[in-house]
């Protein structure tokens, strides 16, 4: 297939250009882009609490949804009861409020 393109700018110049298109060889797709191809490590659900607390997240109170949100923003899905288990193992973050209405906040920050 031969493609004849010609273009004016502004002052009226006019530039053309013709290519000849022949069909590709069949390709693979990729399902990776290279940013993904680097080797990915295995986070754990307490692993990716104590980065949004390194990361300052806990400095206040936050519901059970919206710890939920960020880590799914992150890039972390884990189940309800994963989640809540390891929230309640932190040793840095204190749990307030009644069941339903918990909000984690951290008892002391984060001193890298």
């Amino acid at each position: 297939m031969k493609i004849h393109i010609e273009v004016v700018n502004e002052d009226g110049t006019v530039y053309q250009g013709s290519v000849l298109l022949t069909p590709a060889a069949k390709s693979r797709k990729s399902t990776t882009s290279e940013v993904d191809s680097r080797p990915k490590r295995k986070v754990r659900c307490p692993q990716a609490i104590r980065l949004l607390w390194q990361g300052g997240l806990f400095k206040s109170a936050l519901s059970f949804a919206a710890i939920k949100a960020k880590l799914a923003f992150e890039g972390y899905n884990f189940p309800d009861n994963t989640l809540m288990m390891g929230l309640s193992n932190a040793d840095y973050l204190t749990k307030r409020g009644s069941k339903g209405s918990y909000q984690w906040s951290q008892r002391h920050p984060y001193d890298g």
